[in-house]
């Protein structure tokens, strides 16, 4: 064995996994709208990548952000996958505090919600601008 504990809840592991999937792949729907050669494909898709990652709170706390630059973290869609990630494998929710089994469930409701919020957005916006056929 690797010494690793096991995850306080490994469901919301599968759902953090699948739900950000799920996001990020119809966000990248949603860029290709946008994007008119596969040059520009890195340059379109930049921004969507890498302000969740830096406002995710892999890097930098949420909870030590400003009051504005928090709330617009916790509604980017990569903070609340880290959210039901850091509930999942540590039982320990963003105030630090260590939670039991039952109680991540109800902690995470909110991230759940950030999510299903995007992918609702996402989807709505991929089906009315993705094209099919090539660009001319």
């Amino acid at each position: 064995m690797s010494g690793a504990a096991s995850p306080v809840n490994a469901v919301l592991a599968l759902v953090a996994l699948i739900l950000g999937t799920a996001v990020f792949a119809l966000l990248a729907a949603v860029s290709s709208a946008v994007t008119r050669t596969v040059e520009m494909a890195q340059v379109t898709t930049l921004p969507v990548l890498v302000i969740p990652f830096v406002l995710s709170g892999l890097l930098i706390p949420v909870a030590m952000l400003p009051g504005p630059l928090r709330g617009l973290a916790q509604a980017l869609p990569l903070t609340p996958v880290v959210e039901l990630m850091r509930l999942a494998l540590t039982g320990t929710a963003a105030g630090r505090h260590h939670l039991g089994l039952a109680a991540t469930f109800s902690g995470a409701v909110i991230p759940v919600l950030v999510l299903t919020a995007w992918i609702a957005a996402a989807g709505w916006a991929a089906r009315r601008w993705f094209r099919w056929e090539p660009r001319r």
